[in-house]
């Protein structure tokens, strides 16, 4: 992440401050000497400022980028779905839980049968 860029994920928007190292630095809290207690040295200001979303059981940066990477996806399908592309309307078709759930299995029996009908590992 670049420095000034900014990380969403849980309807959150927190700041990114990269440090030299290539990391976030702005979780840390310097008033720890990282010699003396490291883990609130390099975690302190992120626990004390960072809310655990109500539904969530953990958050970690790690979960905010893949909630920020599944909604970046769902987006890019929904567009491609409104676009009439093959892969939007192949998600259309998933998203639409009515049609799903009043065709059922139907679709699927005459590869259902087919499956039925082998007799030997070899079929």
């Amino acid at each position: 992440a670049e420095a000034g860029k900014r990380l969403e994920g849980a309807g959150k928007t927190s700041p990114v401050a990269t440090g030299p190292w290539g990391f976030d630095v702005s979780g840390m809290d310097t008033d720890f000497r990282p010699g003396e207690n490291w883990y609130e040295y390099t975690n302190g200001k992120w626990l004390k400022t960072t809310e655990l979303p109500s539904d969530q059981t953990s958050w970690t940066p790690f979960v905010a980028l893949s909630d920020q990477a599944t909604a970046q996806v769902r987006d890019l399908l929904e567009k491609q779905s409104k676009l009439d592309t093959l892969i939007g309307r192949f998600y259309a078709s998933f998203m639409d839980e009515e049609k799903v759930e009043e065709l059922g299995v139907q679709p699927l029996k005459s590869k259902l049968q087919q499956i039925s009908d082998l007799s030997t590992p070899s079929d």
